[in-house]
């Protein structure tokens, strides 16, 4: 059986992975353990996005970057804030601002909890960052990366 070689890369995506089966899964979005492992995987984000970006474009397929962009711009896209205007031209948008003027003050976005939307945005943080780092690791290295959950 050969070597096993493993870089600085593969061991912090293990952790990150590891303290995100540890502490994710809350049960409402905010909390500390959430909050934790957000902020460990910032880092591995941005190595693994600088890391994506290092590979030829020859080499890099679309997909997986579009597949990964898909979920940030759902919500995004929720926290858009749209003209009155348009309100106005659909009923049960126009009727949504209505409520929400009476209750809580008016707003533009499609979401009725912006707060809770950046929350779920945020939350897509861990799962972001290493599926970016699998992206770039070499075979040996996700069987690594498997070995380690597994075990």
């Amino acid at each position: 059986m050969g070597s096993l070689r493993v870089g600085a890369f593969s061991i912090f995506t293990s952790i990150v992975l590891l303290l995100t089966l540890a502490l994710g899964g809350g049960t409402r979005p905010g909390l500390l353990s959430d909050v934790v492992s957000q902020v460990v995987a910032i880092p591995l984000l941005v190595w693994g996005a600088l890391r994506v970006l290092q590979v030829g474009p020859g080499k890099r397929s679309i997909w997986p970057l579009v597949l990964v962009a898909l979920p940030i711009v759902l919500p995004l896209f929720q926290l858009i804030a749209f003209p009155l205007a348009l309100g106005q031209t659909s009923a049960g948008l126009q009727l949504r601002r209505d409520v929400l003027a009476v209750v809580e003050g008016s707003t533009g976005s499609l979401s009725v909890a912006a707060d809770v939307t950046v929350l779920s945005l945020l939350s897509l943080l861990p799962a972001v960052a290493i599926f970016l780092a699998t992206l770039t690791l070499s075979a040996q290295e996700r069987r690594v990366l498997v070995l380690v959950v597994i075990a």
